[in-house]
């Protein structure tokens, strides 16, 4: 198979290139000396992504500080994450927005440390699934269209919860914190919670189901909202939809998978990601080249994404062109080559948002 091939971490680390010699040892490096990708499950073309959330530059995942050339500048000495949020950049670098929203922590304790940098170890990923040991948690993550799924696995003993900061938004440094709306809480019951975030200016809806939650407390932190599950020893599992359309869609994203099991929809995902490796063959001879192309090509497929309905109506719209002046002559040739019917919608996407603007930006982002 030929996600079994790819390395989601290829493509997210610093160059490991040689100490240069004269006359290179002279030259100004233009960009930065390392990779703006993820290894956080997501789907081809789609929005919603799910990855530890540490604060580092440009995705919210790894140990990165802000950078545009030279060596990176390191913001943690090593692998560390407080929780899990979605929606996430990849490829791009310091672009004004940076997602990174509805923060899932799993808390052994007081909840009121959700914020703490617990070390992230035990680190795995395949196209659509994402699994790590964070602190004394167990996690695995994927993804379907609109939606995501949490696998926890809590120690014996001692008090837990699932606890999502409903305002989070940005990253960790300076003029990385994107604009927050209000948060409206929709609906609520004893395991699950509909709310309705603005980001942007934009609304997105949520609906978060927490299968083995006894209750549902909301609690304030700062002004800002905190959704509390408690639960039990053992394994939890959280599953969020998420809309531009209402609360009513966000939920039916969730129902629709009601029936399935965690382990299937993570299968649905990786064929997904199948199907779209398998457009485009090559065998370089070399199992080391391939499995790197296979990675390159992998990531490639992740953006941009097609999202109808969308948040200015029906009709479709695209997001992450950022930025269009570079993808235009890059990737989304390829695109337009292997997907032409994705393309159509991609272009469309597009033509709505310069519609609704009144011309045609450079970037779109959600």
């Amino acid at each position: 198979m030929r996600t079994e091939r790819v390395d989601p971490f290829l493509g997210w680390g610093e160059m490991r290139l040689p100490r240069p010699s004269h006359p290179a040892d002279t030259w100004f490096f233009l960009k930065a000396q390392c990779g703006n990708t993820h290894p956080g499950a997501c789907l081809p073309f789609q929005p919603v992504s799910v990855l530890p959330y540490s604060g580092a530059y440009p995705s919210g995942y790894g140990t990165h500080a802000p950078n545009s050339c030279g060596r990176v500048p390191r913001a943690y000495e090593g692998p560390c994450a407080s929780g899990f949020t979605h929606f996430h950049h990849s490829g791009t670098g310091f672009i004004g927005v940076f997602y990174n929203y509805l923060r899932v922590v799993p808390v052994t304790g007081d909840w009121r440390e959700l914020d703490r940098l617990r070390p992230l170890g035990e680190e795995r990923a395949r196209p659509g699934w994402y699994a790590a040991r964070l602190g004394e948690v167990s996690a695995q993550v994927t993804v379907a269209p609109m939606a995501a799924l949490h696998t926890y696995r809590f120690p014996s003993g001692g008090t837990h919860y699932l606890a999502v900061d409903l305002a989070a938004n940005g990253l960790a440094f300076p003029r990385t914190q994107g604009r927050t709306g209000p948060t409206r809480i929709v609906g609520q019951g004893r395991d699950w919670l509909s709310v309705a975030l603005v980001r942007e200016g934009v609304t997105l809806y949520a609906h978060l189901q927490c299968r083995n939650a006894a209750t549902l407390r909301l609690e304030q932190r700062a002004g800002a909202p905190i959704a509390l599950f408690p639960v039990g020893e053992g394994e939890t599992e959280l599953r969020i939809g998420f809309s531009c359309a209402g609360a009513a869609d966000a939920a039916q994203r969730v129902v629709a998978l009601a029936e399935r099991p965690f382990a299937g929809i993570a299968r649905d995902a990786q064929a997904r990601w199948e199907e779209a490796l398998s457009a485009m063959e090559a065998e370089f001879g070399d199992p080391a080249q391939d499995a790197r192309f296979d990675a390159f090509l992998y990531h490639a497929f992740k953006k941009p994404y097609v999202l109808s309905p969308g948040p200015f109506g029906p009709g479709p719209f695209t997001g992450d062109l950022a930025t269009l002046w570079d993808m235009y002559k890059t990737q989304l040739p390829l695109v337009a080559t292997l997907f032409p019917e994705t393309m159509a919608q991609i272009v469309n996407g597009y033509l709505n948002t310069a519609e609704r603007l009144g011309f045609f930006p450079n970037a779109v982002l959600l």
